[in-house]
């Protein structure tokens, strides 16, 4: 089966779970070996108590190997700089989070033959070359949420929409925003865990 490197926009353990999680363990139980990227931190960090808090838990999880949360599922929390939008941050953040993956796949046993990124600004981060298949999912409108670098994160996902295999859109709204930027974008609407419901 298929190794498959999720770079996601969100951490695995949060209370809420969407898209992202839901996607890898129907991968997962598919056959297919993933490793789960948490949040790359595209919100800056501010002085609330539930950010502090946040940040010390990646401290935590950051300083050690992935961790394997279900049968072939790994999850990765690497120690990047939030809300970076400077190149010196992002040259930082592209170094880490590679050296990051690269360590964390050997540690798993994995090898780069699938990229799934729910990440906008991934082209920052991660070479599209190293990976036989990339897949961009868009599933929010994320450069409109609060404190966002809304100018960046929109000329990124352009970019990555130009680059990648295919492109998933969880809205009609959203694929009719990207279909100029991609050859193959197809509509998927969002999921849920219909067994809890």
């Amino acid at each position: 089966m298929t190794h498959i490197v999720i770079i996601s926009t969100a951490d695995w353990d949060h209370p809420i779970w969407t898209n992202k999680q839901h996607v890898a363990c129907s991968l997962a139980n598919q056959g297919h070996t993933i490793l789960y990227v948490e949040s790359l931190g595209l919100r800056g960090a501010n002085n609330s108590g539930k950010d502090l808090s946040r940040i010390f838990r990646r401290l935590i999880k950051g300083l050690s190997p992935p961790k394997r949360v279900r049968q072939n599922i790994w999850v990765l929390s690497p120690l990047v700089i939030p809300g970076a939008s400077n190149s010196i941050v992002l040259t930082i953040n592209r170094y880490i989070l590679n050296i990051s993956i690269k360590l964390s796949l050997y540690f798993s046993q994995m090898s780069r033959e699938w990229l799934w990124t729910y990440n906008p600004m991934t082209l920052k981060y991660i070479d599209l070359g190293k990976f036989y298949k990339t897949i961009y999912h868009a599933v929010d409108a994320i450069h409109e949420q609060p404190g966002m670098p809304k100018k960046l994160i929109k000329e990124e996902e352009r970019k990555l929409c130009r680059e990648v295999d295919h492109v998933f859109a969880t809205s009609p709204q959203i694929k009719k925003e990207l279909e100029p930027f991609s050859n193959n974008i197809k509509y998927e609407s969002n999921c849920c865990d219909y067994d809890h419901f």
